[in-house]
C-alpha cells in the first residue's frame, strides 16, 4: 500500500515539475533577444504640445531636452487611438531632440514624433 501511494506522489511531482517547464519557456527564449541601442523609433503617430514651460536643458548628449511643465496641454494620435491631457506642477518631462515647432524659454509649440514617456 505505501509503494502505491510514492508511485502516485511520483506521479504528482512529476506533472507539477511538467508544468513548471511549460511555464519557463517564454522567460527563456526572451532571454536570447540582445537590446539594442538604436536611436531610431518605430512609434506610429505624433503628439502635439503647447504650453508653459522652465528653462529647458540639453541631455544625453544632446539627443533630448528636459524640462518641468508649469502647464502643458497634449495631443497624442495614432492608428486607432487619440489621448488628450495636461501636465501642470511642474512634473518633469524629456522629448526627442527631432521635433517640429519650438521649444524656448517658458513656452513650447511643438509636433513630435510617437508618443510621450510620462
Amino acid at each position: 500500500m505505501a509503494g502505491e501511494y510514492i508511485m502516485n506522489a511520483k506521479k504528482i511531482v512529476a506533472l507539477f515539475m511538467c508544468m513548471l517547464m511549460l511555464t519557463l519557456i517564454p522567460v527563456v527564449a526572451g532571454s536570447t533577444d540582445k537590446p539594442t541601442n538604436d536611436p531610431r523609433t518605430t512609434d506610429t503617430g505624433f503628439t502635439i504640445i503647447r504650453g508653459f514651460i522652465t528653462k529647458p536643458q540639453l541631455t544625453s548628449g544632446g539627443h533630448s531636452i528636459t524640462f518641468r511643465c508649469i502647464y502643458i496641454h497634449y495631443m497624442s494620435k495614432g492608428i486607432g487611438y487619440k489621448e488628450i491631457g495636461t501636465l501642470h506642477m511642474f512634473q518633469k518631462l524629456t522629448v526627442e531632440n527631432n521635433f517640429d515647432g519650438y521649444i524656448g524659454n517658458h513656452f513650447i509649440m511643438a509636433r513630435i514624433s510617437g508618443d510621450l514617456d510620462i
